[in-house]
């Protein structure tokens, strides 16, 4: 689908006139119109639609740009009958609008005089007649400007529609025709406003031809409605990159579209937003400076501010054209008002309160000038040179230029008058255009007294001041479009979308970018140029001074929100709704498809402590958990209990928790409970401890960790349960333990639901029963005696054997002197085969320990007294 621009009056900056309007465009696609050359007899033919014209009730609609008034026709039928015709002159030699349908002698025709200010822009027309009505109107830009009752019904006869041209006659229009529509009903003034800044699907109800004109190239243009009504063009008529105002704003949605959003009971989804795309309204160009008008009417200026003149003044809505001059800038807004903020010098920024339905614009260097509808000019500020002393009777104005010091106006005979400074006199002087200059639908003011004006035939003149040869048209500039005066440079835009330039280069202003094709839009400045191509970027070349080159981002691009919101919840199906309305009300929008999914589990939390534990023979009482779902709210109902505990059986026991929501998703927690054995009875220095453990189908290792304190510090080998789902017991002796010592203790266990710690618990070791008999079981055997000589050997290397029997007996008696003369008698079982007799004088012997840290090397003397 093709866009435009929104714009449908031309505002002509200083230096520069834009008659290639603006286009709006979709990135990548450019809308196509047809142009047809006055002189050249152009025309678009479709055979034999006499045959199925509508005969009662019709509207044809269609955009215009026309700079002339002459004897020319927009459509008709070929053969001609007066009688029975259907014909739209628009305008004629008479300046008068002629609408006929049915016998334009008697009750079919419908005319009006066309203000002179629809001359030289674009315009929207609609064509209305109705037998149901018994009336005939005309509307122009959605409003309605003629209308009268009676009609006549038209009969279908042979003959072809003529587009561009009246072949009875013959004469020719001289323009660009856009956006053809033909109706069978006659349409309201809301339903004409409701579509004409945008193109068509093609089957809405009741449209019955349609002529985009978007192909581009070759011999034929197609019939949008699918009924084969193709049209042919005839030389004379070019295709054309079209700057009409036709336009829907092209909104994408950011990120994902489907997008997903998780489920949230309380909540809304985040809008990630869309983007917006519109072809700026209007391309602007000053001295040192260039201007867009955004397509949402705001305004940005970017360049030189010497003088403030890209602060943009707060409150600058509803712009749709821009013009620059010195130090100063013009906007013209919607409602026929103008704003004016920079260089104030000659008061050229103080605008004056009759100012009113202003429908051009343009600024020179200290001077402001606007066009109003009724085709007078106005202008303010500097008038040292004469620049405003607007020549009487000038009340048929169609477009207005203002150069340096001097003003240019096109009247709608296409002659252009001038006022003002003529520093050229001796060759050609800027305010007395030569002959050649007629049939003229543009022109153009240079800062250095020259000027531009182009002819309907596609051809440029150029005059005045010509030091940089600003003035020698080059033959390349034919089919031209558009036109655009620098300060010693001159533009000119073709109907391919190709840019010629000539004069002045000191700034390389003439040395086009390849990237330049396409474009809809051109403005030339002191020493820098700019393009606006057909999808809405803009183009810069020449000078960099002042940043000139440094475009702003996101001239055609906005930020669109969505226009309603979305409840994260329940699960399903939603839509973000974007839109973006440009500046005359045309409406782009797009959808965004929202999944609402639950994935999330819910959370299962418990009541109480993860870790339970209570004594066999205690009952159990299980706390329960509660279940909370982020997209259902609270599930505790649906909980579900998996395993038991044994209050009688010691061990470990896991209770999992599960709750499922609405959606399926499974969630759990764990709690384990240990059942523990009453304080285990410990003898002397050692003691079992016993446990058991459910694996719950799951690889288990269980071990005890203990210490003095609740830190622990030390654990016991691990065991492997299995993965049974029945508990299994397990134990482990702790040794070596201190007497008369409490020690905490608590059971280990690892699986795939991690590691789960018992509840601490405590014991405490026996105190001595024989002295040196650490595990309490009454005798100090061998590896004992180890223990103590490795505690007391520092303190005293002799021990005193105070057994009478000597070594004649298994249980030998000693006693331990050490440092503080503590005796200890043990009593001893030992293997014989480790003492060693070492004297007679005093029976000493010699205990070799094997096991001690300083083996083979230490030994335990000991004597008989």
């Amino acid at each position: 689908m093709k866009t435009h621009p929104f714009r449908t009056l031309v505002a002509f900056p200083s230096l520069t006139l834009l008659l290639a309007l603006p286009a709006q465009a979709q990135p990548g696609s450019a809308g196509g119109a047809i142009h047809f050359f006055n002189g050249r007899g152009g025309n678009v033919r479709v055979l034999g639609y006499g045959n199925v014209a509508p005969t009662n009730e019709i509207t044809i609609e269609f955009w215009q740009r026309t700079g002339l008034i002459q004897q020319q026709s927009s459509l008709s039928l070929y053969p001609n009958v007066d009688s029975n015709r259907i014909n739209i002159h628009l305008p004629f030699a008479d300046g008068k609008v002629y609408w006929d349908f049915g016998n334009s002698g008697g009750a079919g025709r419908l005319s009006y005089t066309l203000p002179v200010t629809a001359l030289a822009s674009w315009q929207h027309f609609a064509f209305v007649a109705s037998q149901s009505g018994n009336y005939m109107a005309i509307y122009r830009n959605g409003v309605q400007e003629a209308v009268k009752p009676g009609m006549t019904p038209f009969a279908p006869y042979n003959s072809d529609l003529v587009l561009g041209a009246f072949l009875d006659g013959p004469f020719y229009f001289a323009g660009d025709l856009d956006e053809v529509r033909i109706w069978n009903v006659a349409r309201s003034q809301g339903a004409i406003q409701s579509t004409m800044h945008q193109t068509l699907v093609g089957n809405e109800a009741g449209l019955v031809a349609y002529w985009r004109f978007d192909e581009g190239s070759g011999g034929t243009t197609a019939d949008a409605t699918g009924k084969g009504n193709t049209g042919n063009i005839y030389s004379g008529a070019a295709w054309t990159l079209s700057t009409a105002p036709i336009s829907t704003p092209v909104v994408v949605p950011s990120g994902a579209n489907p997008m997903t959003n998780e489920c949230l009971l309380a909540g809304f989804i985040s809008d990630p937003g869309a983007v917006a795309t519109a072809s700026p309204l209007n391309l602007g160009v000053g001295y040192n400076d260039s201007e867009v008008a955004k397509a949402d009417g705001s305004a940005v200026v970017w360049g030189d501010n010497t003088y403030g003149q890209t602060n943009v003044p707060a409150g600058t809505t509803n712009v749709f054209a821009l013009a620059s001059g010195g130090g100063h800038l013009l906007a013209l807004r919607v409602d026929g008002t103008v704003l004016a903020w920079g260089y104030n010098g000659n008061g050229q920024t103080n605008v004056p309160s009759y100012a009113v339905g202003v429908v051009a614009i343009s600024a020179g260097r200290g001077h402001s000038l606007a066009l109003r509808a009724d085709g007078s000019v106005i202008g303010w500020g500097d008038n040292t040179a004469g620049q405003l002393n607007i020549p009487a009777g000038l009340n048929d104005a169609v477009a207005i230029a203002a150069g340096n010091d001097f003003s240019l106006a096109l009247k709608s005979d296409g002659r252009v008058v001038g006022w003002g400074a003529n520093n050229n006199i001796f060759t050609a002087p800027v305010t007395n255009p030569p002959p050649t200059v007629n049939n003229v639908v543009a022109i153009a003011a240079g800062g250095e007294d020259f000027a531009l004006a182009l002819r309907a035939d596609g051809t440029v003149v150029a005059w005045g001041y010509n030091t940089d040869g600003q003035t020698n048209v080059p033959p390349g500039a034919i089919n031209v479009v558009g036109i655009s005066a620098g300060l010693l440079h001159s533009l000119a835009l073709k109907t391919d979308g190709t840019v010629v330039a000539w004069g002045d280069n000191l700034f390389g202003q003439l040395n086009a970018p390849p990237s330049l094709t396409n474009v809809v839009g051109i403005g030339a400045g002191s020493g820098h140029c700019v393009g606006l191509k057909a999808n809405g970027t803009i183009v810069s070349w020449g000078s960099s001074q002042y940043g000139l080159q440094n475009i702003p981002p996101n001239l055609n691009t906005f930020a669109a929100s969505a226009q309603n919101v979305l409840g994260a919840s329940p699960p399903g199906t939603g839509f973000f709704t974007y839109g973006f309305t440009n500046l005359f009300g045309t409406r782009g929008s797009a959808t965004r498809t929202v999944v609402v999914e639950d994935t999330t589990p819910p959370t299962v939390t418990l009541a109480g402590p993860n870790l339970l534990s209570l004594t066999v023979g205690t009952p159990f009482t299980d706390p329960g958990a509660s279940a909370y779902d982020v997209c259902a709210g609270d599930i505790t109902g649906t909980i579900a209990v998996l395993g038991a505990v044994n209050p009688n059986r010691a061990g470990s026991y896991n209770l999992t928790y599960a709750a499922v929501d609405p959606s399926g998703n499974f969630g759990f927690t764990n709690r384990v409970v240990w059942v523990t054995p009453t304080q285990p009875q410990p003898i002397g220095c050692s003691i079992s401890l016993n446990s058991e453990a459910n694996p719950g189908g799951c690889d288990t290792l269980a071990y005890f960790q203990y210490g003095l304190t609740s830190s622990y510090g030390a654990l016991t080998p691990s065991q492997d349960l299995g993965s049974g789902s029945s508990p299994v017991p397990f134990s482990a002796t702790l040794t070596n333990l201190l007497p008369g010592t409490t020690y905490h203790y608590r059971v280990v266990t690892s699986n795939c639901n991690g590691i789960s710690y018992g509840p601490d618990m405590a014991f405490t070791t026996s105190p001595y029963l024989v002295p040196g008999d650490l595990n309490g079981d009454g005798i100090v055997d061998q590896n004992e005696l180890n223990i103590v000589l490795t505690n007391y050997w520092p303190y005293s290397p002799w021990l005193l054997m105070t057994n009478t029997f000597g070594l004649s007996t298994t249980n030998i008696l000693f006693s331990l002197t050490n440092a503080n003369n503590f005796d200890l008698s043990v009593q001893v079982t030992t293997n014989f085969l480790h003492w060693d007799y070492l004297g007679v004088a005093h029976q000493r012997y010699q205990f070799f320990d094997p096991f001690a840290t300083n083996a083979p090397a230490r030994y335990y003397r000991l004597r008989w007294p």
